[in-house]
């Protein structure tokens, strides 16, 4: 039988559970509450977004500035899913802020990565769509088309290069390469028994004794005997310039006397064929 005593503890213990429970309520609703959130959206289309999870981290330029708050299927477009965000109040969301899925390790999870933004675009008002960027599957599926293209292209090249035609000239091109290393080889062949011949090497002999013996010439005497031959032919232009000038005085009375010789001649000859009597007569 319980007694009286059990029933007000019993009481009490409930009276006390149930207002822990409700404090606790009121702190994790109140702080929810209280928090100063804006809220976003963001619309991927044909877009898998297999691994965001609701309370996944949105981070902006790596910063930690929300999470992820429901994922759902647009009702009238099946091919897009909404994706509702809560950031810190304040967080500079531009127009042209972009978001994309990113992966969190190895783990498969993912999630919201904003980025861009430029200083002169306007803010986005709370409510308002993120723009959806480029998801990490999509680089490497963009990755991995151009990596298809350009391997094709160097299928293409090989198959071109490999074509007969191109066989035929890359087999006579071999055939050409291996004349050559024969005509080189043989030509090195030559020139080395050029190079072992007595004749070359009696040529060699002869160089290396011309080459002492030139070495071994005193050019001493020869040099001065050169000196003394120069020295006797600068005397002998000294002398003939001392006959030049001293011949000019006498070479110009002679002109002199020739020029007054011939001034007479003229006279004469002007007189007498004035008066050719001159001739019988004796000049007064």
């Amino acid at each position: 039988m319980v007694t009286k005593t059990q029933k007000v503890r019993l009481g009490i213990f409930l009276f006390f559970g149930i207002l822990l429970l409700i404090i606790f309520i009121i702190l994790i609703a109140g702080e929810r509450l209280l928090e100063r959130v804006d809220t976003y959206y963001i619309a991927y289309e044909d877009v898998s977004i297999s691994g965001l999870q609701i309370g996944a981290q949105v981070k902006y330029h790596g910063i930690n500035v929300g999470r992820v708050e429901s994922l759902h299927i647009d009702p009238e477009d099946v091919n897009r899913v909404i994706v509702e965000v809560r950031v810190e109040r304040g967080t500079p969301i531009k127009v042209d802020t972009e978001a994309s899925l990113i992966l969190v390790g190895i783990t498969g999870l993912k999630q919201v990565e904003l980025f861009g933004g430029t200083r002169e675009a306007e803010l986005l008002a709370p409510g308002g769509f993120i723009k959806a960027g480029r998801t990490f599957f999509d680089d490497i599926s963009f990755s991995v088309e151009e990596l298809t293209t350009k391997l094709d292209r160097v299928l293409s090249n090989i198959d071109a290069l490999t074509d007969q035609e191109n066989q035929i000239k890359f087999s006579n091109m071999l055939t050409n390469l291996e004349r050559i290393s024969e005509s080189s080889l043989t030509a090195v062949e030559q020139f080395e028994q050029t190079l072992n011949s007595p004749e070359f090497q009696s040529i060699v002999s002869n160089t290396a004794k011309f080459t002492e013996e030139l070495a071994q010439i005193e050019l001493t005497a020869t040099l001065e005997e050169l000196n003394a031959a120069i020295a006797q032919a600068n005397q002998t232009f000294m002398h003939i310039d001392l006959m030049v000038i001293r011949s000019r005085r006498d070479i110009l009375i002679t002109f002199e006397t020739l020029k007054e010789a011939a001034d007479n001649f003229e006279e004469f000859t002007r007189q007498l064929s004035e008066d050719p009597s001159l001739l019988l007569r004796r000049r007064p």
